[in-house]
């Protein structure tokens, strides 16, 4: 939950976040040499595209294409999962 807040405020060290505290010349992203910042990572990228369109088909969902809608089903899941177990 703590990973998905940090993603959500935009706290992960990726390399435009790295740039700004430190002098890095490359702020491209690895895989598709865009330029890298979070949301760019975990959803504009194409291996992240990729990746969404992977978990549909694992997780057997309907729709999910970004972190936030992860987020989401990952929050309302365990709340269930929590007042159940009362």
């Amino acid at each position: 939950m703590v990973f998905l807040w940090f993603l959500s405020k935009s706290k992960i060290l990726t390399r435009d976040n790295v740039a700004k505290r430190q002098a890095l010349v490359d702020t491209t992203c690895l895989s598709c040499s865009d330029f890298e910042s979070v949301h760019h990572l975990f959803s504009d990228c194409v291996v992240a595209k990729q990746m969404w369109l992977q978990l549909v088909h694992v997780v057997n969902l309907n729709k999910v294409y970004n972190f936030e809608a992860v987020a989401e089903f990952w929050l309302s899941e365990r709340k269930h999962v929590v007042l159940t177990n009362m």
